[in-house]
């Protein structure tokens, strides 16, 4: 979640862009070591989306609704 005066800023891009390389790179490097990041959101979510396609992520697949209302 962004705060809404940080929102249409690039703190977001540049909250990824920062925990992305230290969410994969290898241990000796200080990074986590991951092999992989999931971002998830609602593809109604259109500023979601706008990030993830700015941060060049790979879309996967949709997931239907988890749960009902």
């Amino acid at each position: 979640m962004i705060l809404s005066p940080f929102q249409r800023t690039r703190v977001t891009s540049n909250a990824v862009g920062l925990l992305l390389p230290y969410c994969l790179d290898v241990p000796s490097a200080e990074g986590l070591g991951l092999r992989r990041v999931v971002w998830q959101a609602s593809v109604l979510n259109s500023k979601s989306v706008k990030v993830a396609n700015r941060m060049r992520l790979r879309f996967r697949s949709s997931m239907g609704q988890s749960h009902s209302t």
